[in-house]
């Protein structure tokens, strides 16, 4: 059976509940569901074919003041994010005695965007890694307990030489918690080597340490360490460094994305072309793989968005590429290097003009349809080369030779050189 995702908002309060599920909704696109009370979240979460994927509970409510809601959900196995009205130690210490994501307080100025934030990164984190790195086998289990609340993959070893076959198994790691009192490689030693294999845009590292040596914290980050913990420590503070250092290599791989793809048709950019078909080349060359480099072009595209308007335009070209990506491989690269121009380099294809063919009647069959009335139908025209030439730049300059051969025998045709 299928089940249906959904998130759930349970608070007394109906306005911060329209307001976190509208904060929500938008920010993940999944339905919500708002409770008043605990009658009303019980009769959602016993919901067969319903699977909330986390929920946001208020810590009392008119018929649960004593945290009922929040039990039934993790009794539900919903990971939980309490919304509170006050925050004592005491108090503090009661929910965090519980496993639980978060606490936010309700008073805060920036409370939704908190719970909007800590649900988004809840739902991407079991594809995040993390690897503990920790002599203190009780340590290690405590680290893991709390990262599990998360939603993390969590990984852990005794020291760096266990370690290291673990991230050579999992090089996706995200983040790695190094301790530095350890047998053999300390922690910072540790860093010292992840370093030199993974660049901060790709790989976090947190040094902790008991020591109250000054110096510690410093070979921790002379290392190429992200950050550094001293225990002993609270476990929000845990949360949170771990959560901001995770956080900083979403935003890195954002921008890395943004600045190689093309924002309307999600395929790399001429930028990105170029330095990754430079490489692509010098390794061919090398070890004599043979690369085929065609550019491709929409025929008589100017007329698309003279008589339809630039929202058909802009649909013909999001038609098209996503057929160049359907008919390539993961290995291939397909980029929109203009207006309706787009290059793609393939690798050790036997023969090219059946691969450009291929794309070239399959982009001769779609029909776009949308709300500027009559149906689009398009031809490409494509020229190619697989002759490795003297750089990457040189087969790009012979495919494009090729391409005004193919629009000058009339388009919608391939022509190799």
């Amino acid at each position: 059976m299928s089940l249906n995702k959904r998130l759930l908002v349970i608070d007394d309060n109906q306005s911060i509940v329209l307001a976190v599920s509208a904060a929500l909704h938008q920010s993940l696109r999944l339905p919500v569901d708002g409770a008043n009370d605990l009658a009303q979240a019980r009769q959602f979460m016993e919901q067969p074919d319903v699977h909330y994927l986390a929920a946001v509970v208020d810590l009392h409510l008119p018929d649960a003041e004593d945290d009922e809601a929040v039990d039934l959900a993790l009794a539900h196995g919903i990971p939980v994010v309490v919304l509170t009205g006050d925050l004592n130690e005491r108090l503090r210490d009661h929910i965090c005695a519980r496993p639980l994501v978060d606490y936010v307080v309700k008073q805060s100025v920036n409370a939704v965007e908190v719970v909007r934030s800590d649900v988004c990164r809840l739902l991407r984190n079991p594809e995040r890694k993390v690897l503990i790195v920790d002599d203190s086998d009780s340590f290690r289990e405590y680290l893991k307990s709390v990262l599990l609340t998360q939603q993390l993959q969590v990984f852990s070893a005794s020291n760096a030489a266990a370690a290291l076959p673990i991230i050579a198994a999992h090089p996706d790691i995200s983040l790695t918690l190094n301790d530095y009192h350890m047998p053999g490689q300390d922690g910072a030693e540790l860093t010292n080597t992840l370093r030199g294999r993974f660049p901060a845009t790709e790989m976090a590292i947190i040094g902790v340490t008991v020591s109250t040596d000054p110096f510690v914290p410093v070979k921790f980050l002379k290392a190429g360490a992200s950050d550094v913990l001293r225990k002993p420590f609270i476990v929000e503070e845990l949360v949170s460094r771990v959560n901001a250092c995770l956080d900083n290599l979403e935003n890195i791989k954002t921008i890395a994305d943004q600045a190689n793809h093309d924002y309307l048709t999600q395929l790399y950019n001429r930028r990105y072309l170029f330095n990754a078909g430079s490489t692509l080349h010098s390794n061919a060359r090398r070890d004599h793989i043979k690369i085929t480099v065609a550019v491709l072009d929409i025929d008589f595209f100017k007329k698309i968005n003279d008589s339809l308007g630039h929202e058909a335009g802009d649909a013909a070209l999001i038609a098209v590429a996503a057929e160049l990506k359907r008919s390539l491989r993961s290995g291939d690269i397909v980029a929109r290097i203009g207006g309706e121009e787009f290059c793609i380099v393939a690798v050790n294809v036997e023969n090219p003009l059946i691969l450009i063919e291929h794309m070239r009647n399959r982009v001769e069959s779609l029909c776009i349809t949308g709300s500027w009335g009559n149906p689009i139908r398009l031809t490409l025209s494509a020229g190619f080369t697989s002759t490795p030439g003297d750089s990457f730049e040189s087969m790009v300059r012979q495919a494009d030779k090729a391409l005004y051969q193919a629009k000058a025998a009339g388009r919608n045709c391939s022509i190799g050189i």
